[in-house]
């Protein structure tokens, strides 16, 4: 029998059967799942179980046994006190998470360490507000860790659900108690190609002007640079393998995948990249790349203070998935070789959720965030 966590594969549409699976190795005593979906049409109806699942559609799914992007990833969590939201739209003013009767009865049950798993749509929801948001209503230093959806990278509909209920603009959260903390940690490898550059022009997630200038004209320079011309056609994945890193006293500290480019040269970002600050241009090669996800996996194996790893959850941006492209694999063996044997499962993201211990960003880009659930 499994320790508390599981995974299984299946065809999406036999998503209960494949759930069915993964509980069955845990003797059917499962607190929660995560269902990760290949297509919108599997999770129009959700998913119909007995404990609270949070489900999403990615970019491709992996397990520790590599891609399986056309199948459905489930995995099932035992011995953890759970509950789960969805929040549908969340340009509301009223939006609120809370989990405070579940919190207060996981501290009598002596589960005081808590940590949230959100999903959130990857298309028309900011993955700021969402971090925001759940900051706000969870207690101080609970951490965040979770992903956008996505759609294999045609930007075109993406959806997440709980249990029987989904959405296309919303978010789905799981609010999970235990007795023991889970490990976090997170890396990117990129570096940067360009010199630092003013943005002169931005709004929301709108970037304007870099240097006084149409934001894209920064690309088509970079582009031209290294040989290339950038057109309709060939643009949207150049830039989207060569995302905007946000510069702080020198330092790259966030990473901004450029979604959307307008007629009037501005371009439409996953995130916010103020106006005032130092932006470059990123690239990043396999090695680093690969090296930054192990790091990260040693960070989180060192958040479980000791403790055996019962499982990993990782979300990778699919950006990371573009650039490894072959090599992918490599980044998947060297996340599993910090925790050995332990069973993995992940998928490709829209944007990465990681805040914890301190961090004051939440939202990322081209990141990897590895998550080691301990063992019981």
């Amino acid at each position: 029998m499994a320790d508390r966590f599981a995974v299984a594969t299946g065809a999406p549409d036999h998503i209960k059967a494949v759930a069915l699976r993964a509980a069955e190795q845990l003797d059917g005593d499962v607190s929660a799942y995560l269902v990760l979906a290949p297509d919108v049409a599997t999770l129009e109806s959700g998913v119909d179980v007995d404990a609270p699942a949070i489900c999403t559609t990615t970019a491709g799914q992996f397990t520790h046994h590599g891609r399986c992007d056309d199948e459905v990833v489930v995995v099932a969590l035992g011995d953890v006190m759970a509950c789960g939201e969805l929040v549908s739209d969340f340009h509301e003013p009223s939006t609120a998470w809370s989990a405070e009767s579940t919190r207060l009865e996981a501290r009598r049950e002596g589960r005081s360490n808590s940590l949230t798993v959100a999903m959130t749509d990857g298309l028309s929801t900011s993955g700021e507000h969402v971090v925001a948001a759940l900051r706000r209503h969870t207690k101080a230093h609970h951490p965040l860790v979770g992903g956008a959806a996505g759609d294999f990278g045609r930007f075109e509909a993406t959806r997440v659900a709980l249990n029987q209920e989904s959405t296309k603009t919303g978010a789905a959260a799981l609010h999970l108690f235990d007795k023991h903390p889970w490990g976090i940690g997170l890396g990117h490898g990129l570096v940067s190609a360009t010199k630092p550059m003013l943005v002169t022009k931005a709004e929301g997630i709108r970037l304007y002007e870099i240097e006084n200038r149409p934001a894209l004209e920064a690309y088509e320079d970079f582009a031209r640079s290294r040989g290339v011309t950038l057109t309709p056609k060939n643009r949207g994945e150049y830039m989207i393998r060569h995302e905007i890193g946000i510069m702080l006293f020198g330092e790259l500290r966030q990473a901004r995948a450029p979604l959307l480019v307008h007629s009037d040269g501005s371009i439409t970002c996953a995130a916010p990249v103020p106006v005032g600050s130092n932006v470059c241009i990123l690239d990043g090669e396999a090695e680093g790349m690969v090296r930054a996800a192990r790091q990260a996996a040693v960070d989180a194996k060192a958040g479980l203070q000791g403790r055996r790893a019962a499982g990993v959850i990782v979300f990778d941006c699919v950006c990371r998935g573009m650039l490894l492209d072959t090599a992918f694999d490599r980044e998947i063996a060297a996340v599993r070789s910090v925790f050995e044997d332990a069973p993995l499962a992940g998928y490709l993201t829209y944007g990465e959720i990681a805040r914890f211990g301190g961090r004051i960003e939440g939202w990322h880009n081209t990141t990897a965030v590895v998550v080691a659930v301990p063992e019981a």
